[in-house]
């Protein structure tokens, strides 16, 4: 098999034999189990495309896949993900890692993980198939996000729709149609890539690079769209500042423009003041300037 379509078909066929049906699926069940093996297949690919050893993860909350309407992925639905991730597992093409949990008491928990066995992974092989490549982006997927924290834990929670909302969301839509037209990516030696995939699958704040995550969302926080409304998940944003010199566009290289006293220019600028051409040094002194930026800046935002 070659397509990542057939290899969905497959895998479908294959997990239907295991099942104990009293009766066939109606032809609408059908297309969203297809679509759930379909979803697990290319995620698990993703996964391994970015680094060999990442462990993919999957909600087993039946609230997740109803709550929300504005988030949630409409084509998947909870029943046919399981049925999708149990036939997987019962085919030994996926092994489970870790089991999830959720502590009502805390309100903490983690998610269930696994990884593809080596008989899955012989079939990625066998496939022309490159998620940076082949995944076509959802420009039509939900990319203004509000959150509410909620005794510490960040959760998103729906809001009505604004006229600012609506213009961020068409705003943003064009800047993401103009990254899916594009090909970023990153000029430096496949040791240097793998060693860099290594640090980050380690690290607890950055994942490994998916080179496949093009598009932007803009995240608001404290259940406010007074608040927050930065960039996130694109992948140039997971890497390490001192690789940001290394990424091309459509082959092409790329400037890294850093303005001095960005941050407080702007402030002195919305009180109508004279923009000083050091905003740092006069309050401790060129020796502290460092620890005033970051201490500033840290505030600030």
């Amino acid at each position: 098999m070659k397509t990542i379509d057939e290899l969905t078909q497959w895998v479908a066929n294959k997990i239907t034999k295991t099942e104990s049906r009293t009766r066939n699926r109606t032809s609408e069940e059908q297309i969203r189990f297809i679509y759930a093996v379909n979803y697990l297949i290319v995620y698990i690919l993703k996964a391994y495309h970015t680094h060999p050893d990442k462990e993919c993860s999957i909600q087993k909350n039946k609230n997740f896949y109803s709550q929300y309407k504005r988030y949630r992925d409409p084509n998947l639905t909870y029943r046919m993900a399981m049925a999708a991730f149990d036939g997987l597992q019962k085919l030994g093409l996926i092994v489970q890692t870790k089991s999830g949990y959720y502590d009502h008491i805390n309100m903490e928990g983690d998610l269930t993980r696994y990884k593809p066995t080596h008989s899955l992974l012989e079939r990625f092989e066998e496939l022309d198939f490159h998620p940076a490549i082949h995944i076509k982006p959802n420009l039509d997927a939900e990319t203004i996000i509000l959150r509410n924290k909620i005794d510490g834990k960040r959760y998103k929670v729906d809001y009505e729709e604004t006229s600012f909302t609506d213009q961020a969301r068409q705003n943003l839509k064009k800047i993401n149609s103009c990254l899916a037209r594009h090909w970023p990516d990153l000029k430096i030696r496949d040791t240097e890539f793998i060693n860099l995939q290594e640090k980050l699958l380690l690290s607890e704040e950055k994942q490994p690079i998916d080179f496949s995550n093009k598009l932007l969302v803009r995240i608001f926080i404290n259940n406010s769209f007074k608040e927050g409304g930065r960039f996130y998940r694109a992948w140039w944003q997971e890497i390490p500042s001192i690789f940001r010199r290394n990424i091309i566009i459509d082959g092409k290289e790329t400037v890294e423009c850093d303005f001095s006293n960005m941050n407080p220019s702007l402030l002195y600028a919305k009180l109508g003041l004279p923009i000083p051409s050091d905003a740092y040094s006069p309050i401790a002194g060129e020796r502290h300037r460092e620890v005033v930026k970051r201490a500033f800046n840290a505030m600030l935002n």
